[in-house]
């Protein structure tokens, strides 16, 4: 399935920086730990809004970036969007946070 839709994110600086750093000790690029982020912590039946509270408050420091994403994709987004009133960018933030906890442990686990 082609990444055909662009989708234009505003993530805070910060994260976009802790993103950046994951995906150089990984070798996995900015957008696929985004788009496995969404997968793994969005496409989950067990999900509730509390899991959401971890989003912290940012500065209005944001980094733009445009992610390519199939159809199957952003329906994930969409669906969760709508059940939880959080905009794309709440909702890749919250995914990112959960992501970066995850590679985080793994390579501090290598080291």
């Amino acid at each position: 399935m082609a990444n055909n839709i662009p989708l234009t994110l505003r993530l805070p600086a910060d994260l976009n920086e802790q993103l950046n750093r994951i995906a150089k000790a990984t070798g996995i690029t900015k957008t696929n730990l985004l788009r496995q982020s969404i997968y793994d912590y969005l496409d989950v039946p067990e999900i509730k809004i509390s899991d959401f509270n971890i989003l912290p408050v940012y500065g209005a420091e944001k980094h733009r970036i445009v992610l390519n994403i199939n159809s199957y994709t952003y329906d994930i987004l969409e669906k969760q969007s709508k059940k939880f009133s959080l905009s794309f960018n709440n909702l890749l933030a919250y995914s990112s946070i959960k992501i970066l906890q995850y590679y985080s442990k793994l390579t501090k686990e290598s080291e």
